[in-house]
C-alpha cells in the first residue's frame, strides 16, 4: 500500500555492439537489403571505394560474374561510391550486374579487399575471396533448375544500366538524352509484354525481375499495363509492394486518392518557398495497416521523410486542396 517513488538504472557496462550494424542495400531511395538478404544464390562484388579500387581487375570479374549469372545466380555490386562512378564502370567494363549502395565503414568489415567476392546464402556469409583468387570459388549450377533466359535476363541488365543513365543527375541538360532512352527500352519491354507477358523471376531471376517494372513505371503507358503488374505481383513473379507503388503512381495520374501513400510531390509557391506533400490517400487511418500487407517495412510518416527529407512533417490532404496548392503554383508559374 506504500507511495511508488521511482526507479533509477545505472549502466555497469555497455552491452555488445556488432561491427556490422544497421546494414542497408539501397539505390535511388529505395532499400532492398530485405529482398537481396532472402535470395538463396547472392554473389556481391564489394568495392567500397571505385576511385582507390583495382579496376583491372573487374576484366575477371566480369568473366566470373557473367558465369555465375548463367548459372543462375543473382549479382550485385555494393559501394559507398556515388552513381556516376559505378554507372561508368558498368560501361567500362560492360559489367551485367549493377551497383548499391552501403556505408563504406560497414562494407570494410565486411571485406577489406578492394574489390572482394562473396557468396551467400539467405544473409549468410558461404565465401569470401580476395578479387585474385576468384578461381578457388566453384559455383553450382542452377540455370537448369530455374530454366532462366539468361539472354532475356542480359539484356534487360543492360536496359537498367540506360534507364538510370541521366535520371540522377542534378541539372536537366540531358533530360532529352534519357527520354529518348525510356522511349526505347519501352518499346523494347513492350515486344515483351505481348509475346511472352510479363518477365518476371521465374524468366529472369530475382535482380532483374524488377527491371521492365522500372522502364513502365518511368513511361506514360501505366494505365495500359497495370492490369499486368497486379497479375505479376498475385503469381509472384515481383514484390507485391512493387505492384503497389505503381498503382498509386497511376491513382496519382488520374487524379485520384492513392491507396499505400508511395507518391508525393513538390510545389514552389513562389521563392524561396516550396511545399512538399505525399498525394491523398484513400482511407488515409487504414494506410500503414496496408503497408504492412503490402510487404513495406516502414510507415507513410517515415516513407514522406524518405522522400522529402528528416524535417518533413506529415500531413492529409484532401484532392481539392492539392489542386488549390497546383493551381497556386501554376499562377506563380505564369
Amino acid at each position: 500500500d506504500g507511495e511508488f517513488i521511482g526507479v533509477e538504472t545505472t549502466e555497469i557496462q555497455k552491452g555488445y555492439e556488432p561491427p556490422i550494424h544497421d546494414f542497408t542495400i539501397e539505390k535511388d531511395g529505395e532499400d532492398f537489403t530485405n529482398l537481396f538478404l532472402r535470395e538463396g544464390r547472392l554473389i556481391m562484388v564489394v568495392a567500397y571505394d571505385l576511385v582507390k579500387s583495382k579496376l583491372e581487375a573487374f576484366e575477371s570479374i566480369k568473366g566470373f560474374t557473367d558465369s555465375a549469372l548463367e548459372k543462375g545466380y543473382t549479382v550485385i555490386g555494393m559501394s559507398a561510391s556515388g552513381d556516376e562512378l559505378s554507372k561508368e564502370l558498368v560501361e567500362k567494363y560492360d559489367l551485367s550486374f549493377d551497383f548499391f549502395f552501403t556505408d563504406e565503414t560497414t562494407l570494410k568489415t565486411i571485406v577489406r579487399s578492394n574489390p572482394g567476392i562473396l557468396v551467400l546464402h539467405k544473409g549468410t556469409i558461404e565465401e569470401k575471396v580476395h578479387f585474385n583468387d576468384l578461381e578457388e570459388l566453384v559455383l553450382r549450377n542452377y540455370a537448369d533448375r530455374l530454366k532462366l533466359d539468361i539472354g532475356l535476363k542480359h539484356k534487360l541488365d543492360s536496359i537498367m544500366v540506360l534507364d538510370q543513365k541521366y535520371r540522377g543527375e542534378a541539372n536537366f541538360d540531358n533530360w532529352h538524352l534519357q527520354q529518348s532512352i525510356d522511349s526505347s527500352n519501352m518499346k523494347f519491354v513492350e515486344e515483351i509484354f505481348q509475346a511472352q507477358g510479363y518477365p518476371g523471376k521465374s524468366i529472369v531471376g530475382e535482380e532483374s525481375q524488377l527491371v521492365a517494372w522500372y522502364v513502365l513505371q518511368h513511361s506514360n503507358k501505366i494505365e495500359q499495363y497495370i492490369s499486368l503488374i497486379e497479375e505479376a505481383a498475385n503469381q509472384g513473379e515481383i514484390p507485391f509492394r512493387s505492384y503497389a507503388m505503381m498503382l498509386d503512381r497511376y491513382l496519382m495520374q488520374q487524379q485520384k486518392p492513392q491507396i499505400y501513400g508511395t507518391q508525393g510531390s513538390s510545389y514552389f509557391i513562389g521563392t524561396p518557398n516550396q511545399i512538399s506533400f505525399i498525394w491523398p490517400i484513400e482511407e488515409e487511418a487504414e494506410v500503414n495497416q496496408r503497408r504492412i500487407e503490402a510487404g513495406f517495412d516502414n510507415t507513410v510518416e517515415e516513407n514522406g521523410k524518405n522522400l522529402f527529407g528528416e524535417d518533413f512533417e506529415y500531413q492529409a490532404f484532401t484532392i481539392e486542396e492539392i489542386q488549390k496548392i497546383i493551381n497556386k503554383y501554376a499562377k506563380t508559374e505564369n
